[in-house]
């Protein structure tokens, strides 16, 4: 069966066929595919979302930027960008991440809301090497290849010609996998050439990016083309077109944008590109505007309900339901559609439609629940000395999701949510952030209800950190509790950073080195956020920074220096003094 989504932000479902189908309504001004006859206005509105690898574990650290406004991802790969300006229907959010390609998710927003996305990011593997001066043809191992004629390409940079060795990195996107929906930027929503929003059934979906020998990207020259070829996923030979248009995601707009074409040869498509981001082979359909509201059956708001909706043919819609429990946007028009919706503690389908027009259907009751098993942590934490620690935090890792609960006087509260209360084993960690300590783990089993630690004493020296004083201010971010880590880029620029969300501001820092081995050397940037001010180095500032460990991916990075940098809010130079020991990603 082909898998094939469209645009939204949110989505719906229902479980109650009947009492689902009483509430529909149609709005007679729509059914055009292009959002009804309403102009779209400007709203403000905030989207939270979970980025995750391949493998489906979180990714912390990620920057995610929609209209204008920035967010970073926690340990558990959780991001907020809150009260942003977009128009009513559609926002996108960007994420971006070191060693993976850009990910982007393209929704139709609820105005004055919080709208939830989840992202799957693509590692970025060299997968071919080719001269500039020859040219090449590099098979792509997930599917496909790219045949590139000579002296086609330029520095994306300055536009002038490259001549060296070229560095490919690719994936082929398959829109029949389990994982597609969580995968694919923006979403099935494409502006064809006559200027109009359509849905877009994909066939096949391409990740290029070129680098030069030093890290710079290319680009194609213009008037240089290169061949693509995407294979067609079995299931959906048969239904393929011979000509299918290519669509090629616009990431300053979030849609896809039709240009060109492709012809089918065997069981691939083949088509040419005068440049390069991600490509998709699409046939477009009609769609109607659609919403509903989200509870379950104690009328509680399914805030973040994955919701699938698809015609017998797979053709269809993905999105997940906004803090309110609603859910919103472009389904296939004059369709039979089933509707699935999953939430962390189960799921329903049902079948509704077709509609020719846009649909409202309120508030929709469903089965699917959310997590509502209340676990009661609480605990007491003690120092070396055996002292109350006044200044610190506990890391609660409950089915693989991190909690972190302040220690205020020495013990801490907290309470974390379950789907049922079979028996499981939930780890505890605590950290002194004042003396700069941490426990050893301590592993509980609970249910439901009540559970207490114990005392828990946090007197082992750190072991993945980053601790800072800014003048007499001292400041730790410490994992699993925050996210803290190290990279070297493809450049060889070595990267140190760090970020400690809270309730009320964002705590970051990010040191850059071109070092990359144990050395004394300089520090080349660096970037510290606290309580909304933010500091940098001086203009023309030098910063000496000891590497005292340079281990391998998996390993540590390791280093500390001493110096001064410039609070930009007030215009002053404050001392720093810093330590660091992360593990290198």
């Amino acid at each position: 069966m082909k898998t094939n989504l469209l645009s939204f932000a949110v989505l719906f479902l229902l479980a109650h066929f009947i009492s689902c189908q009483r509430s529909i309504k149609e709005d007679p001004g729509g059914g055009t595919g292009g959002g009804g006859n309403t102009p779209p206005q400007t709203i403000t509105t905030s989207i939270s979302g979970r980025v995750i690898d391949q493998d489906k574990i979180p990714l912390s650290g990620v920057q995610a930027e929609a209209g204008g406004r920035t967010g970073v991802s926690d340990i558990n790969g959780n991001f907020t960008v809150t009260n942003f300006s977009t128009k009513s229907d559609l926002a996108f959010v960007k994420v971006t991440l070191p060693g993976y390609f850009t990910g982007i998710r393209t929704i139709s927003p609820s105005a004055n809301a919080t709208n939830n996305v989840e992202i799957i990011l693509i590692k970025k593997l060299v997968i071919g090497n080719f001269a500039s001066a020859t040219g090449g043809l590099v098979a792509i191992p997930s599917g496909g290849n790219i045949n590139f004629p000579a002296n086609s390409l330029i520095n994306a940079a300055t536009n002038t010609a490259y001549n060296g060795n070229v560095q490919l990195s690719a994936f082929f996107i398959n829109p029949t996998a389990a994982d597609f929906r969580t995968i694919l930027p923006g979403d099935l929503r494409g502006l064809n050439s006559a200027g109009k929003v359509v849905g877009l059934q994909s066939f096949g979906m391409m990740a290029v990016e070129l680098n030069g020998a030093s890290g710079e990207k290319l680009q194609l020259a213009p008037g240089k083309q290169a061949s693509i070829t995407f294979p067609i996923p079995g299931s959906l030979n048969g239904q393929s077109p011979s000509t299918i248009p290519l669509w090629y995601l616009d990431e300053t707009t979030g849609l896809w944008k039709e240009e060109g074409s492709a012809q089918k040869q065997g069981s691939n498509y083949v088509g040419s590109v005068a440049h390069f981001s991600f490509w998709n082979c699409d046939s477009p359909y009609p769609t109607v505007n659609f919403s509903a509201t989200l509870q379950d059956q104690q009328n509680r708001i399914l805030s973040g309900a994955r919701v699938v909706l698809k015609t017998s043919t797979g053709i269809g819609a993905y999105g997940m339901a906004d803090a309110d429990g609603k859910v919103q946007g472009l389904i296939p028009a004059n369709e039979p559609l089933k509707m699935i919706v999953t939430t962390r503690c189960g799921s329903d389908s049902t079948n509704i439609g077709p509609f020719s027009k846009d649909a409202n259907l309120g508030v929709v009751h469903v089965s699917a629940s959310e997590p509502a098993v209340a676990v009661n942590f609480s605990g007491t934490v003690s120092n070396c000395t055996g002292g109350a620690v006044t200044n610190g935090v506990v890391n609660i890792l409950l089915e693989g999701i991190n909690y972190r609960a302040n220690v205020s006087n020495g013990t801490f509260t907290y309470t974390a949510y379950r789907c049922d209360n079979s028996p499981v084993t939930a780890q505890l960690l605590a950290f002194d952030l004042g003396a700069g300590k941490q426990s050893n783990p301590t592993n509980i089993n609970v249910t439901s209800g009540t559970t207490n630690a114990g005392q828990i004493t946090a007197c082992n020296t750190l072991t993945n950190y980053i601790s800072f004083s800014l003048n007499s201010t001292s400041y730790l971010m410490t994992a699993p509790a925050d996210s803290v880590w190290s990279e070297v880029a493809f450049t060889m620029q070595t990267q140190i950073k760090g970020y400690n969300a809270d309730s009320t501001n964002l705590n970051s820092f990010v040191l850059g080195t071109l070092a990359d081995r144990p050395i004394t050397t300089v520090i080349d940037m660096l970037n510290i956020r606290t309580n909304n001010i933010s500091y940098a180095m001086a203009n023309g500032a030098r910063v000496n920074l000891t590497l005292t460990e340079f281990g391998t991916v998996g390993q540590f990075i390791a280093g500390n220096f001493t110096g001064t940098i410039r609070d930009s809010t007030n215009h002053r130079d404050v001392s720093i003094n810093c330590n660091f020991r992360v593990r290198r990603r």
